[in-house]
């Protein structure tokens, strides 16, 4: 495992083998996930979005000296070499990761573990993935990963008449309808025969079309029930995640500002402000642009929508 970030660039190097088309780092490369930086911000301790400093004053991410040497960090990595090529372009990772196009990727915790996971297990011959554990970009110094908060979208239904609203909110209750239910078996793992079977104990076993049918489908994400960490037909993959989480709880923070609502942070200039900003770092990333311009890209930001979301985010808290 590496020990810090320099260890890990070499361990990548020694990776890396753009020769036989593998190379050793691999992430989504468009905004906002910018070659898996959040990650990197982490190793360096950057705060999860927004962080307070000692005095108590609310602190963005991309406003710390950590993110920007994660953002500094990278971008030598791009220009190494050592990053899959195809990153820039928006190309899905996770079944070239399965496929083995990378060796590490910078991944989330959850349905995109047991994806790739899944996706793995079907390659000739068979790959497995495991996490590499949180650690510091400086050897000795105490490691962080970020929590999410949980939440992935909310559903909000359009104005319509009263018996409208009650068939959609059934359609939405349907949908998350109990873990365990014959509905939930539907909803996660298709139709029997067609996208899974059944295995020796009668647990359902996904095939590769059914991974499709029933795993990379929009509805899953309008509503469900809570997370349930039960995949029957990945041997082990059950226990060693939730021996994952439990170790990132250890080591996670979150961002301070869950459970708040501040209308600047959804209004249109907040929106344009960060896309300009994430489009920025990209440039950087993949030395479009120099490093030296990063400053003045986090200031435009803090003058067309950062600032007012900081106040109205402070105030929020202070209530």
């Amino acid at each position: 495992m590496p020990k810090d970030a320099q260890d890990l660039r070499k361990v990548m190097e020694q990776l890396n083998r753009p020769q036989s088309n593998r190379w050793a780092m691999g992430a989504t490369g468009t905004s906002p996930i910018n070659l898996g930086i959040t990650g990197y911000a982490a190793m360096y301790g950057a705060p999860n979005v927004w962080g307070k400093d000692p005095s108590g004053k609310l602190v963005r991410d991309v406003e710390t000296e950590e993110f920007k040497a994660a953002i500094g960090y990278v971008r030598d990595l791009w220009s190494a070499g050592v990053i899959w090529p195809e990153a820039p372009s928006g190309t899905p990772p996770r079944a070239n990761f399965a496929a083995g196009r990378f060796v590490l990727s910078v991944e989330g915790y959850g349905n995109s573990w047991n994806d790739f996971w899944r996706q793995g297990l079907q390659q000739t011959p068979p790959n497995h993935f495991d996490i590499i554990p949180p650690f510091a970009a400086t050897a000795g110094a105490t490691p962080i990963n970020h929590l999410s908060g949980g939440w992935v979208s909310t559903t909000i239904l359009k104005k319509g008449s009263p018996e409208r609203i009650k068939e959609l909110l059934r359609i939405v209750d349907w949908l998350a309808s109990p873990f365990g239910s014959e509905e939930d078996l539907l909803l996660s793992y298709g139709i029997e025969g067609q996208d899974f079977t059944r295995d020796a104990n009668g647990d359902p076993k996904l095939s590769p079309s059914g991974n499709s049918n029933a795993g990379y489908v929009p509805w899953r994400y309008i509503s469900q029930h809570p997370y349930a960490t039960y995949q029957a037909d990945l041997p082990g993959y059950t226990k060693r995640s939730f021996d994952v989480e439990e170790m990132l709880l250890t080591t996670g923070i979150q961002d301070v500002t869950n459970g708040y609502y501040v209308p600047s942070a959804w209004s249109s200039a907040a929106t344009n402000a960060t896309q300009t900003l994430n489009d920025g770092i990209n440039d950087i990333l993949y030395s479009r642009r120099p490093i030296s311009e990063y400053d003045q890209l986090v200031r435009d930001w803090q003058q067309a929508a950062g600032d007012k979301m900081r106040q109205e985010y402070q105030t929020a808290m202070a209530a």
